[in-house]
């Protein structure tokens, strides 16, 4: 290699090289949701009673199934709920939900709770989050309701027990 090849190569490195540059437009997107549910529930008469029919504290009259239903739900996953009321002030009552005289003087009794699976619900406490497969449209929760006998004895007379269904879902 000759001198004016060795100056033609040591210019060529020393030299700046052409560069490209390219201008690139980069578009984010996202969607941006609020979980919505329709939910509802029907009210539920327990029945019709004798006094005699209660034959000892604790005693329950048969359960009524109650449905929480949901309808048109869009993005939920997770949902929840809270029953809440006024609890009975009986010691064998004070973890169910106190029944209201409309008529007579109705005492000695008040409704329990379950979760289909048996489990008592509290009033206040939170059921346990029940878990929805996506994508579920209307879904259900079913508890079953009933007279529990909290006294040693039932004085007759007409009922009522408000109870309310706090429904949370994300």
């Amino acid at each position: 290699m000759g001198l004016k090849s060795l100056i033609a190569l040591g210019l060529l490195t020393i030299m700046p090289l052409a560069s490209v540059a390219q201008d690139l437009t980069v578009h984010f997107t996202g969607d941006f949701f609020v979980p919505s549910c329709a939910v509802s529930i029907d009210d539920v008469d327990l029945g019709t009673y004798s006094v005699s029919d209660f034959t000892g504290v604790l005693m329950r009259t048969p359960a009524k199934v109650v449905t929480l239903k949901a309808t048109n739900c869009s993005h939920v996953s997770v949902a929840s709920v809270l029953f809440s009321g006024v609890a009975d002030g009986t010691v064998s009552g004070g973890n169910n939900f106190k029944v209201t005289s409309v008529s007579g003087n109705i005492s000695g009794v008040a409704v329990y709770l379950a979760k289909a699976d048996g489990t008592k619900i509290l009033p206040g406490a939170p059921s346990t989050a029940l878990n929805w497969d996506s994508p579920v449209v209307n879904p259900s929760i079913t508890i079953l309701a009933s007279f529990i006998q909290t006294t040693s004895t039932v004085t007759p007379g007409v009922g009522r027990v408000f109870v309310n269904a706090q429904f949370t879902y994300n």
